[in-house]
């Protein structure tokens, strides 16, 4: 995009949806990326960009070193560090632990995937992201993934841009 067009410049920041929802109405944001299908947006069209499931991440140790998934059941039991109650992905999060009839009770939150994985790495805690978050951060020695299992969420990320004729030509 940057190639194509040289004189445009841009300005990226990391929202809740809800903010992404005002932003669009009001003029101030011409795209968001956000999740499509668990509290959709209104007035906008959407282009979906890809799908993205959960992984539990953890240290390595000989009591889930034989395990290749985890269920929410499980990892309500573990010591946590989840994503902030204001964003979609701790929302999404909570009702796959409340399908299994569970309720986490973490003991670190914070709003930004980058601090939950910090303090899986440097602490003694487990976390739930986004499986697209390792395409980032890879997994550090030490840590392992679990795919999140019973239920398996899968949920669309994509564009959102104001639903307005013309479109804009960004």
């Amino acid at each position: 995009f940057c190639s194509l067009h040289p004189s445009c410049s841009i300005h990226i920041h990391s929202l809740s949806s809800k903010e992404i929802q005002r932003g669009i109405d009001t003029f101030d944001l011409d795209l968001g990326l956000t999740y499509l299908d668990n509290e959709p947006l209104v007035h906008v069209r959407t282009q979906e960009v890809y799908r993205d499931s959960f992984v539990f991440i953890t240290h390595e140790r000989s009591a889930l070193d034989a395990r290749t998934s985890m269920t929410w059941a499980e990892a309500a039991r573990e010591r946590l560090c989840l994503l902030s109650s204001d964003m979609q992905n701790r929302r999404i999060i909570d009702r796959a632990f409340e399908t299994g009839g569970e309720r986490p009770s973490p003991i670190v939150e914070a709003n930004g995937l980058i601090a939950l994985m910090s303090h899986v790495r440097l602490g003694e805690w487990s976390s739930i992201v986004p499986q697209s978050l390792l395409l980032l951060t890879g997994i550090s020695n030490g840590l392992k993934a679990l795919p999140m299992t019973d239920p398996a969420p899968n949920h669309a990320v994509g564009l959102v841009y104001p639903d307005r004729d013309p479109v804009s030509g960004l």
